[in-house]
């Protein structure tokens, strides 16, 4: 074998082994000929970081050294707004990371390590347990 090809979510790459160079070759669109399960996987990832920069606009309008809003119900609202934004961010990437690994792993099952895998998704599912926790207990 002289090559090693790696499919990623957003681009593919091939490892020459005799030149020992990366070759990669980004998709011209990223959601038009794929399967549905890496469209909907780039399609939660791009809203995710579409809603993770409000969610951080929010908290920002939110701070108290922040002279946006003077008044603290306001300022408990967009805290409240930006709380749950992130809550919806963290679902959405870990539902998006989740289904590419099943999708991966149903498709390159003999090349892929499952250990890996169920850790990736166990630590995401942590992440958004671990978020959700300390956003509860700040507000």
């Amino acid at each position: 074998m002289l090559s090693i090809r790696c499919r990623a979510l957003w681009r593919e790459c091939v490892w020459d082994k005799f030149v020992k160079i990366w070759t990669c070759d980004i998709f011209s669109s990223y959601l038009n000929p794929h399967p549905a399960t890496i469209v909907v996987t780039r399609s939660l990832m791009i809203t995710s970081s579409i809603v993770s920069v409000a969610a951080f606009l929010c908290l920002l309008l939110g701070f108290r050294h922040f002279h946006y809003c003077r008044d603290a119900m306001m300022r408990r609202r967009l805290q409240r707004l930006a709380a749950a934004l992130y809550f919806l961010v963290g679902v959405s990437s870990t539902g998006a990371i989740i289904r590419y690994c099943v999708y991966v792993y149903h498709i390159h099952q003999y090349e892929v390590n499952v250990v890996f895998l169920l850790l990736l998704m166990f630590f995401c599912t942590l992440n958004v347990i671990i978020m959700h926790a300390w956003l509860h207990t700040s507000l």
